[in-house]
């Protein structure tokens, strides 16, 4: 087995740890009950603590520094900014609008992907572009009828936040699992005016805690590294675990169902990217099939 093979093997199974975690991430912020302000506030310093505790203590021994200058930066505000735009979709939207829209990511990291770093757009992915577009279109036009076109505008722009960020920190060649720490420390100081944290009741702030000390971290950790291993477009199909199986928890939980278009959005784009994750599959047994 070659180096390559086992790298992009870890990288499969980083990210689909990290993807799976995620899917408990919307849940369990609408179980504590807090706010906007609240939540970008306490669970982004939560993040940012639990992240910092894991480098100093996994990390650092082995040499791998916290920051990397002028990248992390920039790396950071791109994280912040696609924070800032997550929590707010959940307050503003349904749960099952924000993780279909977020399932666009792919598409957004496959065409960044092609812009910044030239790595070619095959056939397959440019049809599961366009699908999935039509998918977003079907489930922004119904937020308009709905009152929530401005939730479900966060999410398509949390999407495309995430993408770039994902982009980005492939294009570094260098381990930027920390760079969520950044984001969200930064996301508590921009919410932190607006914040009321001892409002908080005591289950609410049990739940952001599970969140932001050891869900949240966790799987941005995980799914920040995936990139170093593997494509962007790749780890972002990961966001599909939290495309299927995060509305079945909301409906389980708190018995939120999505709208009948918001169904049908959702579904052509889960099915499109379902499809061209199959490609991308075969694809890999065949090369000569992705030319």
């Amino acid at each position: 087995m070659t180096t390559r093979t086992t790298d992009h093997r870890k990288g499969l199974t980083i990210t689909a740890v990290g993807g799976l975690l995620l899917t408990l991430d919307a849940p369990l912020l609408i179980l504590s009950g807090a706010g906007t302000a609240n939540i970008l506030f306490v669970r982004g310093l939560m993040l940012a603590f639990a992240l910092v505790v894991w480098w100093y203590v996994r990390m650092r021994p082995k040499g791998e520094p916290f920051f990397h200058g002028r990248q992390s930066v920039i790396a950071g505000i791109l994280s912040c900014i696609q924070n800032l735009c997550f929590v707010g979709a959940i307050t503003n939207t349904s749960v099952a609008n924000v993780v279909f829209i977020l399932a666009f990511n792919p598409m957004f990291a496959a065409l960044l992907s092609w812009l910044f770093l030239g790595e070619r757009i095959t056939r397959a992915t440019f049809f599961a572009m366009v699908a999935s577009m039509v998918g977003v279109v079907i489930i922004v036009w119904d937020g308009i009828g709905a009152g929530t076109l401005f939730g479900d505008t966060l999410a398509l722009g949390c999407a495309a936040f995430l993408a770039l960020t994902l982009t980005y920190s492939r294009s570094t060649g260098k381990d930027m699992s920390m760079m969520p720490a950044i984001g969200m420390g930064l996301s508590a100081m921009v919410a932190a005016p607006f914040a009321t944290p001892f409002s908080l009741s005591a289950q609410g702030l049990g739940w952001l805690s599970l969140n932001g000390f050891l869900v949240a971290p966790a799987s941005f950790a995980l799914l920040a590294l995936g990139p170093r291993y593997i494509l962007a477009a790749e780890v972002a199909m990961f966001y599909l675990l939290e495309t299927c199986l995060t509305p079945v928890l909301m409906w389980a939980i708190f018995g939120e169902l999505p709208t009948t278009a918001s169904f049908i959005g959702g579904g052509i784009i889960f099915g499109s990217l379902l499809l061209h994750s199959l490609y991308l599959i075969f694809a890999a047994r065949r090369p000569a099939f992705a030319q």
